[in-house]
């Protein structure tokens, strides 16, 4: 089922982008509403039509290329920074823009959610040109892999450790500590650019409960294994000692977390499903 996940997402969003680029913007022109919606924020310019229709041949190449699967991580990152910025400043212009018909400017967080989920994800493994060119040079995917790692590794840091803070549960806060610190240890000599969002998340999940927040870790951990057993097959292949110990190390840690959250989740009385045998990396 998580393999499906990222393809999800990368439909919606391409198919999302192609539509209102082609059909608001180069096959119509700019309307009276939208006239009208544009000038309240003091962006009338993009009512122009040059501008009109540059900004729709800009949203339809963000589709095609969503869909094909090319630069995704950063292409949907890029976009989430843009609708984060935009819906910032409709609610410094207009506190009410976010209680207009149909959404108005709230429906900007379903994209920026579908975003930020391409970011952590990946294209994923159907129809994806950055996947086939991982296959086809894996020195450049063991390279993206592992600033991926540390990336992951200064969020997760943050990420753990907010949780810890927000949770009542003091046996979970006090093993989620130790995993904050071994994520730190392990992101040392990084910059810490995921350590906010990490935070974020955590206060999210936190205020969610312990077994929300414990799924959401479970989830995570077994992702980041998933991930770790890619790497080490890659190491392996390229014949890089360094790298497949990391991922080996990686991979050992994120196993032990995914028990230690299953075993937890059971003595709160979740149910979970059987996984399949892991085997040990090869």
């Amino acid at each position: 089922m998580r393999s499906i996940i990222p393809w999800i997402l990368r439909l919606g969003l391409g198919l999302y982008w192609l539509f209102v680029g082609l059909v608001p913007k180069i096959l119509l022109a700019p309307g009276p509403s939208d006239r009208s919606v544009l000038g309240s924020f003091h962006l009338s310019w993009l009512a122009q039509p040059p501008v009109w229709l540059a900004l729709g041949v800009l949203e339809v190449l963000l589709g095609l290329a969503l869909l094909a699967g090319v630069r995704v991580r950063e292409l949907a990152g890029l976009q989430s920074l843009l609708l984060l910025a935009g819906s910032l400043w409709a609610i410094v212009l207009d506190p009410f823009a976010f209680t207009y018909p149909l959404g108005g400017s709230s429906g900007n967080f379903l994209l920026i959610a579908f975003g930020l989920g391409l970011v952590v994800t990946g294209g994923g493994e159907w129809l994806c040109w950055d996947r086939r060119l991982d296959r086809r040079r894996p020195e450049r995917a063991l390279q993206r892999a592992e600033r991926a790692e540390r990336w992951i590794a200064a969020c997760a840091a943050r990420f753990y450790r907010t949780q810890a803070e927000g949770l009542t549960d003091v046996e979970v806060s006090g093993m989620l500590l130790r995993y904050s610190g071994e994520e730190e240890a392990v992101a040392a000599g990084s910059r810490n650019r995921g350590s906010g969002l990490g935070g974020v998340l955590g206060w999210l999940t936190a205020k969610s409960g312990t077994r929300a927040a414990l799924r959401t870790n479970l989830e995570l951990e077994q992702r980041r294994a998933d991930q770790a057993r890619r790497r080490l097959e890659l190491a392996a292949r390229l014949g890089a000692a360094a790298s497949r110990r990391s991922a080996e190390a990686t991979w050992r840690r994120a196993d032990e977390r995914t028990a230690s959250f299953e075993s937890r989740l059971t003595d709160l009385g979740e149910g979970l499903p059987a996984e399949p045998d892991r085997g040990e990396p090869a």
